[in-house]
């Protein structure tokens, strides 16, 4: 009999918070890599697009290709890729060689995102698999606590270098974890065919509940990273403020985040998917509204900024696990095929606001908040657009009919 920490969830679990702590370690260092380089904010922010761009370019081979291989040596041999890729980023001479880094890390880390909501799908029936999504996106907002602060530790007291030394050693022992412990999950391998592959990928992008519903939460996710990654500057260099102390005001809002997530398995099970996911989008767009409205009104402080995201945070939390369950669900497509496209979706459109949100704005806060508010804005638009595909009973309520 497996133990806890050999068990299917946890091997999974790990490995994605390694995935997640190689875009998030950094993020308190962003500052002193620019100053490193000698380069703008907005270049030096780029290292996070070149990891997210590389993770979402990877994805649309990766899905088929499990689809027909099969999960597991993808995954190991991916985790693989992403330790060396962590090792050699510690040494970069340039900040282009470091997007090149960046870049190959996202390709290898790609694997442990897609392939964990496929693992899981082929593993669990719906009501169990909503419960294990929930858990996938509580360790990755766990590991967005942690990491940042261990990051503006490094960064404040060692050097940003060692924070990609630090991640070479974590994957290596989750290479290790995956290597020893990871079973197939596939049942039914299929013949890899490009022709087939595009044609699946086709019948979901011609889905509009599909692209709906994977553009939503993806927003949602690509104005946390940029306001984050943003307010790092503003803090830091702005205020004065030292790298570990904005750590803990990033890992005070990932905390809340964190704690949605991990009641949203919960909350699904006995609310439904439907009202889970309108209570996300009240407390979602209640925050950023308030992030707008106080910075509009009045002076700011980093608590004001922290507590009032905190709650858009905690939306995404809810939401996330509601509406991708539910997307999973609904799919025609493979699993791996229909992981990989989500993944791809959500890359493609955080890479894209994290760069425009870096170029169009100026160096205020409120400039900042305006653009997070008008994510939420598209967001409230595209989910009463899908609202009525998510399913409105709990398994309980159904199970009890």
């Amino acid at each position: 009999m497996r133990s806890f920490f050999t068990s299917l969830p946890f091997v999974i679990l790990s490995a994605v918070s390694m995935s997640v702590f190689s875009f998030d370690l950094f993020i308190p260092c962003l500052p002193s890599i620019a100053a490193w380089f000698d380069t703008s904010q907005e270049y030096a922010k780029l290292t996070i697009s070149a990891g997210i761009v590389g993770s979402s370019l990877f994805t649309l081979i990766l899905g088929p290709l499990s689809d027909a291989m099969g999960r597991r040596s993808i995954l190991v041999y991916s985790q693989l890729l992403f330790c060396i890729a962590s090792f050699v980023a510690a040494f970069s001479p340039t900040l282009e060689f470091l997007m090149m880094m960046r870049f190959i890390q996202g390709i290898g880390s790609s694997a442990a995102i897609v392939l964990s909501l496929a693992i899981i799908s082929d593993s669990f029936p719906k009501k169990q698999a909503a419960i294990y999504f929930a858990y996938v996106s509580t360790t990755i907002t766990v590991t967005l606590v942690v990491a940042p602060m261990l990051g503006g530790w490094m960064s404040s007291y060692v050097s940003w270098h060692h924070c990609f030394t630090l991640l070479g050693v974590l994957t290596a022992f989750s290479f290790i974890h995956l290597y020893f412990f990871l079973p197939e999950t596939l049942k039914e391998h299929k013949p890899f065919s490009p022709k087939t592959a595009l044609w699946s990928y086709y019948s979901l992008l011609k889905s509009p509940s599909f692209i709906l519903m994977s553009f939503a939460p993806s927003i949602m996710i690509g104005g946390f990273i940029a306001f984050i990654s943003s307010l790092s500057f503003h803090f830091i260099v702005g205020l004065g403020m030292t790298s570990f102390k904005f750590s803990l005001y990033q890992a005070g809002m990932m905390f809340f985040n964190a704690l949605s997530s991990f009641l949203s398995g919960k909350i699904i099970y006995y609310w439904g998917p439907k009202k889970t996911a309108y209570s996300g989008m009240f407390v979602f767009v209640t925050g950023g509204a308030l992030l707008y409205l106080l910075t509009l009104i009045g002076p700011h402080t980093p608590i004001m900024l922290s507590s009032t995201f905190a709650l858009y945070g905690a939306g995404l939390g809810l939401v996330f696990a509601a509406v991708t369950s539910e997307n999973m669900a609904l799919s025609p497509a493979p699993t791996g095929t229909t992981s990989a496209a989500i993944a791809f979706i959500r890359g493609c459109l955080i890479s894209t606001i994290i760069s425009i949100e870096s170029f169009i704005r100026d160096e205020s806060i409120l400039s900042l908040s305006r653009f997070i508010f008008v994510l939420v804005l598209i967001v409230m638009g595209l989910f009463l657009c899908f609202r009525h595909k998510l399913t409105p009973h709990s398994p309980q309520e159904i199970s009890h009919s």
